[in-house]
């Protein structure tokens, strides 16, 4: 019966059509896919951990990677620098003394491949005053679609008690930075550590 079809060039009314029609909506990636993707594309580096082991071991290969030794790292809060066994840097006043900040976010923006942070993260730090690696440390159930699905979340968590120095992190993209006048912007360069 399928050889008819084939020859007579009619579609097997079973098979889901895999051309689809310029007049449905695309098919979506899940969250997951679509935060990785618009995170690398702007020169993200994605690793995803699935241990405390491999937590660890990929901190030290970053470390590696870069030549920095944990001095190096500047992390703005106690439980996340003994976590990650780095002293902590409670008083941020020179980032020409840090090679990159380690941090956590409040959200993964999918839609953006960037971070939603608040000053439980980066205090009242402006952007740009931060160095210019930044090591974030996330977690799958931070994941949210895009920046108003994660300022809900953001308002539910501390329910009335809004954090202040909320912002988007994005990555840097050397080459869109390359060719335009965004030498100034607050992008970054950023590793993320995302734990199942």
């Amino acid at each position: 019966m399928n050889l008819w079809r084939n020859l007579l060039g009619k579609k097997d009314p079973q098979k889901k059509e895999e051309a689809q029609s310029p007049f449905l909506p695309k098919q979506k990636d899940l969250i997951e896919i679509e935060f990785v993707k618009n995170f690398t594309r702007h020169g993200g580096r994605f690793i995803f951990v699935e241990s405390q082991e491999m937590l660890f071991n990929s901190f030290e290969n970053i470390l590696k990677e870069n030549t920095w030794e944990p001095k190096h790292i500047c992390c703005l809060h106690k439980d996340l620098a003994q976590y990650f066994n780095i002293s902590t840097s409670e008083e941020f006043t020179n980032r020409q003394q840090y090679s990159a900040l380690l941090t956590t976010c409040e959200s993964l923006i999918a839609n953006k491949g960037g971070f939603l942070v608040c000053q439980y993260q980066i205090k009242n730090i402006k952007l740009k005053e931060l160095p210019e690696y930044i090591i974030v440390f996330a977690t799958l159930n931070q994941l949210t679609s895009d920046v108003s699905e994660a300022m809900s979340i953001l308002k539910q968590k501390y329910d009335g008690a809004l954090p202040t120095n909320i912002t988007n992190l994005s990555v840097k993209n050397e080459t869109k930075d390359k060719q335009s006048l965004t030498q100034g912007s607050n992008a970054k360069n950023i590793y993320l550590l995302l734990q199942e």
